[in-house]
């Protein structure tokens, strides 16, 4: 995998590949363990054919510099309005939509399955205000990442009820941009309880996104 990468490995790769002359940073280091840290890099670059020049104006937001590392923290915790504060837009996760086994029709909340694409990373099990792409159309949505400890704990899914939309989207291309954690996943005592709690999730996604949150 890239993580186990040795540095000089990694750079060899953008030179055979992206033909790398230059690179351009501002305290970082790549390659397995941090190795390639900038000495190392200029060391290599000097073997290799390339030069590393260090710049300025590193990015921070609320008071802490913005890097992959943060943004992995923050979807790992839930944090969607940090996550998107680092990137400057909403995250979000993309696939196509499967066939599932219809429970959620059968209780009033017919769901959106996703089969999302594998080199994503999801953010923490819970459910979330998102905003759902059909091609340029969009809808509100609450959706559920976890393994829904109320049924079977099966495998890890996501799962997206639209509101106001009526209509089949198997086999369609399905983009969420992930807005607010509401709460955790939880595994309900029936499906009454579970009902009443998915109401108020949609209740409340309807209102945090008619106020206007992107």
């Amino acid at each position: 995998t890239v993580r186990n990468t040795r540095a000089a490995d990694f750079v060899q790769q953008l030179r055979d590949h992206l033909n790398m002359r230059q690179l351009w940073g501002g305290n970082f280091a790549l390659g397995y363990k941090r190795e390639g840290d900038v000495p190392t890099l200029r060391r290599l670059g000097a073997e290799k054919g390339f030069t590393v020049e260090l710049v300025d104006g590193l990015v921070e937001w609320d008071g802490e510099l913005v890097s992959s590392s943060r943004i992995r923290r923050c979807l790992r915790a839930g944090d969607m309005e940090n996550v998107r504060g680092c990137m400057g837009r909403p995250y979000r996760v993309h696939g196509v939509v499967v066939e599932g086994d219809k429970r959620g029709r059968t209780i009033g909340f017919p769901t959106a399955n996703m089969a999302y694409w594998d080199e994503q990373l999801l953010p923490a099990n819970g459910v979330y205000a998102t905003w759902a792409w059909v091609g340029d159309e969009r809808y509100m949505a609450a959706t559920n990442i976890g393994v829904r400890p109320t049924f079977d704990h099966g495998p890890r899914t996501v799962e997206a009820y639209l509101l106001d939309f009526e209509g089949d989207l198997y086999g369609q291309e399905l983009c969420l941009e992930f807005i607010r954690r509401l709460r955790p996943e939880q595994k309900f005592a029936g499906l009454d309880e579970l009902v009443t709690q998915i109401q108020i999730d949609v209740d409340l996604t309807r209102q945090i996104l008619q106020s206007g949150s992107r």
